[in-house]
């Protein structure tokens, strides 16, 4: 079932506001609509609240709404696959525009958690991800997490 097909049935936005956002995963030739994302950066503070480590992080935490392909699924069984892929982010006002709003690329990036989860009030299958990169890419940023 495509994009626009779950739109018409009603399956994408089940139960919930529509978005204002939407955002794909684009991973290993293939398109996913994502129900969730979140990126998350740390830096570790002292006891007095002021940083004493340099920024680390920008894991990327997705639900995908589908049920994943083969493309996933081996990427968190194979323990030392690294992959890339990008994030496009696209306003969703009724309007058809050009171009992504922001764009997020991730390179050697390990897939750290799966997780699938049956919901039964009508959203299906739902598939969250926890992606680990190397090195991160927001819109002109790059950031790159020092592993030894």
């Amino acid at each position: 079932m495509g994009f626009f097909d779950k739109i018409r049935s009603g399956r994408l936005f089940f139960g919930k506001k529509e978005p204002s956002l939407v955002v794909h995963l684009f991973f290993k030739g293939k398109k996913y609509v994502l129900e969730e994302f979140d990126m998350e950066f740390k830096q570790d503070v002292d006891y007095k609240g002021n940083p004493n480590s340099p920024v680390y992080g920008g894991k990327l935490t997705i639900t995908i709404s589908d049920v994943p392909d083969d493309n996933i699924n081996n990427w968190m069984m194979d323990s030392f696959s690294k992959r890339d892929g990008e994030f496009r982010f696209f306003m969703n006002d009724g309007m058809i525009r050009e171009g992504a709003l922001l764009q997020i690329q991730f390179k050697d990036a390990y897939c750290v958690d799966y997780q699938k989860m049956l919901n039964p009030q009508g959203a299906g299958v739902l598939t969250t991800l926890v992606i680990s990169p190397r090195y991160l890419r927001v819109g002109n940023e790059e950031f790159e997490n020092r592993w030894k």
